[in-house]
């Protein structure tokens, strides 16, 4: 999919945008990054430079199966794409699908503002983009799916919240669920809030926080015979 990555026209489709009522977009100064400034004063603002580093017994490293070798991990969900941010600065080669223009221009500006090039966004659907990988040889080890869940539980967090009222629900994450677990080489996880129901009961393991999930599931592509 051809993109218009040109800055100048980037700022005119964003402000041309329909975002949730009560939102709307500002700029600090011309260097800066987009922020979302929601009616009631709250402010939220992509910020890749404040995430701090993942450590090895964390949870989310521990369910892609990280033991510091190089993992190629698609994150077919992205989102704001904080788990792609994070496991990129792990070490892995990540690939990040966004299916949302809005968001994905949102991620993609803040990324070339804080010089992270070689962190892949694509602006694609999910469920199109496992259809594309087409040769095994080039799977990524891992798929990882941070679906939008209905539950207000999952949405307890402001980012979740806005992420929600732009993009809504993720209808087909099930389809995207199923077909990841074909394309995968090594393993498919997925976040998800602990009282949302898993999307599938074959789970090989699950590392548990407070309040997420991460489901870690064995691939069953073609090239495991």
């Amino acid at each position: 999919m051809k993109l218009f990555m040109n800055r100048a026209n980037r700022d005119k489709f964003l402000k041309t945008f329909p975002l949730p009522k009560g939102w709307k977009l500002i700029k600090k100064s011309k260097k800066s990054p987009h922020i979302l400034l929601l009616k009631d004063g709250y402010i939220f603002q992509l910020d890749f430079s404040k995430n701090k580093p993942l450590l090895p017994n964390q949870n989310l490293v521990q369910a892609i199966g990280f033991k510091n070798q190089a993992l190629s991990v698609l994150d077919i969900t992205a989102g704001w794409a904080k788990e792609a941010f994070l496991m990129f600065k792990l070490g892995c080669q990540v690939t990040a699908i966004e299916s949302n223009p809005f968001v994905f221009y949102l991620v993609q500006e803040n990324l070339e503002y804080n010089n992270i090039n070689q962190l892949k966004m694509k602006l694609d659907n999910g469920l199109n983009y496992l259809k594309s990988l087409k040769n095994p040889l080039y799977y990524p080890d891992i798929i990882f799916m941070d679906p939008m869940f209905g539950s207000k539980k999952s949405l307890s967090k402001k980012p979740l919240t806005i992420l929600k009222q732009i993009v809504g629900e993720t209808t087909n994450k099930q389809q995207i669920f199923d077909l990841a677990l074909l394309k995968a080489k090594k393993r498919v996880v997925v976040k998800r809030h602990k009282l949302d129901k898993p999307l599938n009961k074959n789970i090989l393991c699950s590392f548990k926080g407070r309040s997420v999930c991460y489901d870690v599931f064995n691939p069953k592509g073609d090239f495991l015979n």
